[in-house]
């Protein structure tokens, strides 16, 4: 009896392919063990899964990131995609004499809102757009760039407005609009507190705060039939 239950437990041993050593005693409960070998055996090829399933999730995770990767680059070069990005100011399309004074600015190449932003606002057909960066970035030169690009040299009449929160900033953009389009034949006009606007404007951009602009548009002073783009 001790003999062939030694048989048994030694087969079973052997069918987990020789990972697992039993000795009996002669008072040993011989089902017990076999059973117990027999869960070790599923609990192994259990745990040999579990590690093939990770390793699989593994690489598929890698092979997914790589692809979002591929696809992403595939989409910021892409001149018809939103994440569409540029390297360069001459990689946007605009009017030598623009171009000329972006460069005179001393801008070599854009900055990373300007890289992101400027392929979406002055896309065809346009767009509206929320841009967010630290003060500093090149958000200023980024409108400014995008009135100058959209309006019509040949149209005497307001096509663009920005309101600034106040005379100083409304200033400082305008400095920005005059040195980025000093070779272009474009018209801008102060709509602020100290300026004295007499009869009708007819400049293409009008750069002023809330209060002001309001009231010459209550006056009558400033036109809004053309205007096409609100900063």
């Amino acid at each position: 009896m001790a003999e062939s239950a030694s048989d048994a437990v030694a087969g079973a041993a052997e069918a987990l392919s020789n990972k697992l050593t039993i000795s009996l005693e002669d008072d040993d409960d011989v089902t017990d063990l076999i059973s117990k070998a027999g869960k070790l055996g599923v609990e192994d090829a259990a745990a040999k899964d579990g590690g093939a399933a990770a390793a699989a999730d593994s690489a598929a995770d890698s092979a997914v990131e790589s692809e979002v990767e591929v696809r992403l680059a595939d989409l910021q070069a892409d001149p018809n995609s939103p994440l569409y990005s540029v390297k360069s100011f001459d990689e946007l399309g605009l009017h030598a004499n623009l171009l000329k004074g972006v460069y005179e600015m001393k801008f070599t190449k854009p900055s990373k809102i300007q890289e992101r932003a400027l392929p979406l606002l002055l896309a065809n057909p346009p767009l509206n757009m929320i841009g967010q960066s630290q003060s500093g970035t090149g958000k200023t030169a980024a409108f400014v760039l995008t009135m100058l690009s959209r309006v019509d040299y040949d149209v005497r009449a307001p096509q663009a407005i920005c309101l600034a929160p106040s005379r100083e900033l409304a200033r400082q953009i305008m400095e920005v609009v005059e040195q980025m389009g000093k070779y272009t034949p474009m018209k801008a006009v102060y709509a602020i507190k100290d300026s004295k606007i007499k009869g009708t404007v007819d400049a293409q951009i009008v750069i002023g705060t809330p209060g002001t602009v309001s009231d010459l548009i209550r006056k009558k002073q400033l036109p809004m039939q053309r205007v096409k783009l609100f900063v």
